[in-house]
This record gives C-alpha cells, structure tokens and sequence, in this order.
C-alpha cells in the first residue's frame, strides 16, 4: 500500500511540474552558429537570454533566418536537451510576428565597465568608462546591482541607437550572461552527482 501511495505522489508531483510550465512570448533575434558540428540555431531574446527553438518543421523554415526578428509563443521544454546546449530550450507553440526592419537597430554584445545610475526622473541607467550613457530596463537589472553607483564590469547588448533610449541617452544596455561561459554552466547543470553512500 505505501509503494503504491509513493507511486502515486511521483506521478502527482510529475505532473503538476510539468502544468506549471505556462506558455510566454518570446521576441528577439535568430542566431546560427556553425563552429559545432551540424551548426546550431538560437534566438538572441530581447531579456538577454538565449534560447533553442523545436517546433514543426514549417515553423522552424518560418523563423531560420540569421538576423530575423521573431516574436513567438514559446512553451518551456525543461526535460529536453540538446548537442548545441547555447540556451534554454523552448517548443514554438506559434509564430506571432517575424519581421525583417529595413533598418534593424544596431547592437552590439560586449565587455563593459561603468556605474549604474537613476536620475530623478526614475530612469536607471548605465553611464561607461568611456562617459556614454544607456537605458537599462529594472527588470534587466540584477538585484545585487540596483542601488545608485553599483559598479558593473560585464557583458551588455548594447543598442547604439538614440531611438532605443526612452530617456534621452546615447542607447539602451541589457545584462547579458559572459557568451563564453553559457556552455560551461549548462554542461555543469547536467553533470551527475556523485551518490554519496
């Protein structure tokens, strides 16, 4: 009797993890990194994470294009992995939007040093090393690092463009994970733990 109570809380508990996993939108921008074997394609999200994408074949030939902006329903899929292990992987519920601006906003993903900062009118920003300035979202904000004069001395994506800032800076800055180091952290999530018996 208590094996089958046991069993029946495994498959319980299965089940609601996997009910909790809600459906969210996704926009950013495809990547393909053709270094690994087979090459990889990603999604360069606006959050600043990236993401590998499994859908049908037709919604994967949709959104396959280096340098599109998607907008897409995503479902996580935690159990799933995968040889690239770039990012999160997510099944493509539906393509929402996928669009090619004549004029992408220009970014770039680098090393940055600077201070962040909130002016009275409540826009926290990022001023560099080098005295340019750039938007930063709160949300985007680690919370070790929202407090006025936090150093930072990390990777950003940096959009160059003074339509991006919605206070008058010289862009907008999103806190990126070190690209050099997101293969490292996955692969060090999925060694096995030794038993300790």
């Amino acid at each position: 009797m208590k094996r089958l109570l046991f069993l029946l809380l495994i498959v319980i508990v299965g089940l609601s993890s996997e009910a909790l996993a809600k459906p969210f939108i996704l926009t950013g921008r495809m990547n393909y990194i053709a270094e690994l074997e087979g090459g990889c394609w990603y999604l360069d999200a606006e959050n600043g994470e990236r993401y590998q994408l499994v859908g049908t074949q037709e919604q994967l030939d949709q959104v396959r294009v280096i340098g599109r902006n998607v907008k897409l329903e995503v479902d996580p899929e935690p159990k799933m992995g995968s040889i690239c292990m770039i990012g999160q992987m997510v099944r493509i519920i539906r393509v929402i939007d996928q669009v090619g601006y004549p004029v992408d906003k220009a970014y770039v993903t680098v090393k940055t040093s600077g201070r962040i900062y909130k002016t009275k009118a409540g826009c926290w920003y990022l001023k560099t090393s080098k005295g340019k300035k750039y938007d930063l979202d709160l949300d985007n904000i680690p919370k070790n690092k929202r407090k006025r004069g936090a150093k930072v001395n990390q990777h950003f994506r940096l959009f160059i463009d003074k339509s991006a800032s919605e206070c008058g800076f010289d862009g907008k800055a999103l806190f990126v994970k070190d690209p050099a180091t997101i293969g490292k952290q996955q692969r060090a999530k999925e060694k096995p733990r030794a038993d300790p018996r």
